[in-house]
């Protein structure tokens, strides 16, 4: 029976492997914000780690690994438990005490570390530790959760590393394996580097996804609503195609990727049993594919959208092709993930900034109420992307518009309108809560009249009024509208 190569072993036969290792570790410690990595190889034995490789460490810590350490498995030890596990251990305190390292290894030693396992194929073949040694900052769960998918990508890249030992006779199946690695080079790099802009990662994997699987196109789509928005797209099958939104259900291969949250794989649409999978049956008889392979974008569970294949041509992917999408469908997880945490950051910093600015003109403008107003509506219509912004005051019985903001409404300031329930912001004050409409235009004709009447009027359809509340009473209204229906 042949011996499993081991990562540790794939690395002493050739350094191009470390080096790929190590381009990857780099990304993902800077997209986890942490000091350093470490790679650990479980032994053929099962019994000891063996020491890989590392990223972000200093010149000594560099010195002192040269000789690589070996490093006993403790049976009930954080790292045992993390090889046991699927997904990452956060290891704190006591815990964190590395077993019986000699002094010249104590380089990987840290007061707390986070954990994940290797795990190609289902199977245990090392871990990936990360570590603030240096900076001596807590390790953030939050960006830490990136690190498993990192892992996998580490042990693809091993796995495809083991091989091309075992088949480097077979040329052809050596030159399919680099072309694999290199594409996930690429697309490792441009996450690093389009942190703010998803598109030219998704095209890149849909362009890699379709040439290594051999497939006519493929195809990327994401979750919106109760939709599946098309959002990259690579191929000669279907043209034109991104931007399109259809359905989840059933009856489409990617809708039920998504509702059972696990791959879908079909080697000839029109081999299917009548009433099964009708959906995309229509839609392979009309852009001609027969063969589809849909791999749901997973992220704590969760579908967040899909990568698919598709091939003109009835037959099976093969296995190996089924583990790369699902590798696709790691990164451009990864990808998203790190877009959403970049942006979250972006808007709170947004609003810290325009919540500060709002005191600082309130705190200069006791006499003057009107700076604090235009400052408000300002921000509201920007920080909420909205057409425009509105502050009313009661009084008496009409609302005067105290404020305003955008460009579709202009010199409204000082105009006053009924204090009535077929208006918005008369209900919001006369109920004293917010009043949302995504779409004025689909109300029922007796259902706010004076709100449909100004909406055709100035061109707007979503509107949202919040009232300014002063123990329990109304004094006025904030609103923001948009042109677009939608809420």
């Amino acid at each position: 029976m042949k011996q499993k190569t081991s990562p540790h072993d794939a690395v002493n036969k050739g350094s191009s492997l470390e080096a790929q290792l190590v381009q990857i570790m780099d990304g993902a410690r800077e997209a986890v914000g942490v000091d350093r990595l470490h790679l650990w190889a479980l032994a053929p034995e099962g019994d000891r780690l063996l020491y890989v490789a590392g990223s972000g460490l200093s010149k000594d810590d560099q010195h002192s690994l040269v000789e690589r350490p070996e490093m006993r498995l403790a049976k009930g030890a954080p790292m045992a438990k993390a090889l046991r596990g699927e997904a990452g251990l956060l290891v704190n305190g006591s815990d964190a005490k590395l077993p019986r390292l000699r002094p010249v290894f104590r380089a990987v030693q840290s007061s707390s570390y986070f954990v994940a396992p290797l795990l190609p194929c289902g199977q245990p073949s090392g871990l990936l530790v990360a570590d603030n040694k240096y900076g001596g900052a807590e390790l953030s769960a939050e960006r830490l959760r990136l690190l498993p998918n990192f892992a996998s990508c580490l042990a693809t890249t091993v796995d495809h590393e083991r091989l091309q030992l075992q088949l480097e006779e077979h040329e052809g199946k050596l030159t399919e394996a680099l072309e694999q690695q290199i594409a996930t080079a690429e697309i490792l790099k441009i996450i690093s580097t389009s942190t703010a802009d998803l598109q030219p990662v998704m095209d890149t994997l849909a362009e890699s996804a379709a040439r290594l699987c051999g497939a006519t196109d493929a195809v990327i789509q994401r979750v919106e609503g109760d939709s599946l928005k098309i959002h990259a797209q690579y191929g000669s099958a279907v043209k034109d195609t991104v931007g399109t939104s259809v359905p989840i259900e059933r009856q489409s291969v990617a809708g039920r990727a998504v509702l059972e949250a696990q791959p879908v794989h079909i080697p000839d649409l029109m081999a299917m049993p009548e009433g099964e999978f009708a959906w995309a049956k229509a839609a392979g008889k009309k852009y001609g594919y027969r063969a589809i392979l849909v791999v749901p974008l997973l992220s704590r569970g969760v579908a967040l959208g899909t990568i698919g294949v598709r091939r003109k041509e009835a037959g099976a992917f093969s296995d190996k092709q089924v583990e790369l999408l699902k590798t696709f469908a790691n990164q451009a997880v990864i990808a998203m993930e790190n877009t959403r945490l970049l942006k979250e950051r972006q808007e709170a910093l947004e609003r810290q900034t325009a919540t500060a600015e709002i005191l600082k003109v309130i705190s200069t403008s006791r006499a003057d109420l009107q700076p604090v107003m235009d400052v408000l509506v300002e921000s509201a219509a920007r920080l909420c992307d909205t057409t425009d912004a509105v502050v009313h005051r009661v009084e008496g019985d009409s609302l005067m518009i105290y404020a305003q903001y955008g460009p579709e409404v202009a010199d409204t300031v000082g105009v006053r309108v009924p204090l009535e329930r077929q208006s918005l912001t008369g209900r919001a004050v006369l109920d004293a809560q917010p009043v949302h409409i995504p779409d004025l235009m689909a109300l029922p004709e007796d259902e706010f009249a004076w709100a449909i009447a100004a909406g055709k009027r100035f061109g707007y359809r979503a509107m949202l009024a919040v009232p300014m509340l002063r123990q329990g009473v109304a004094i006025g209204t904030i609103g923001i509208r948009r042109k677009e229906a939608g809420a």
